[in-house]
């Protein structure tokens, strides 16, 4: 029977890292009390006092009372485990600012008064972007370039690298 309840639970703790959204309309809005909580303190006093029945020959009430000191240990790890989880820090959302100073390629031919296409890196993501040439000077495809404007979420005003690095007294690194 133990073993049941054990995995009741640990099916409840599986369960509700997927679906955690569905059974917060079941569960009261207590800071500490959520259905993985419940189901890993489940779990824990199912699956330990199954394991200490089998194994040892201590009466069942000791048993039970080791097992609900393991469940209560489960139960709090949780929730210490979940805190720290929701309360991460993280980094800012990449914005189009980001862009600014980023090395990319042309993807497609940048005419002197054609715009084309360069892909850069935001945020770890390659993205495509539309692209104009400073300079009156053309980039062909696969040429290295620095992006010198944004001028919106999608559009960039982009150097040749070589340029870009000669002007500014620079080699690059």
């Amino acid at each position: 029977m133990f073993l049941v309840v054990g995995l009741i639970g640990l099916g409840l703790l599986l369960f509700s890292l997927v679906f955690d959204e569905v059974f917060d309309s079941f569960v009261p809005d207590i800071d500490w009390l959520s259905i993985p909580v419940i189901g890993a303190t489940t779990a824990g006093f199912g699956l330990s006092t199954y394991i200490i029945d089998r194994q040892t020959s201590l009466p069942i009430g000791m048993a039970i009372g080791i097992a609900a000191f393991l469940a209560a240990t489960c139960g709090l790890f949780t929730i210490v485990f979940s805190k720290s989880v929701i309360d991460m820090p993280t980094d800012p959302t990449p914005s189009s600012d980001n862009l600014m100073g980023s090395i990319g390629r042309v993807v497609t031919d940048i005419g002197p008064d054609a715009a084309g296409e360069v892909l850069v890196t935001l945020g770890g993501q390659p993205v495509k972007v539309f692209a104009r040439s400073r300079s009156n000077n053309k980039l062909a495809v696969g040429g290295e370039v620095i992006v010198v404007a944004v001028q919106s979420e999608t559009s960039v005003t982009v150097e040749s690298a070589s340029t870009f690095w000669s002007e500014n007294g620079n080699t690059k690194q």
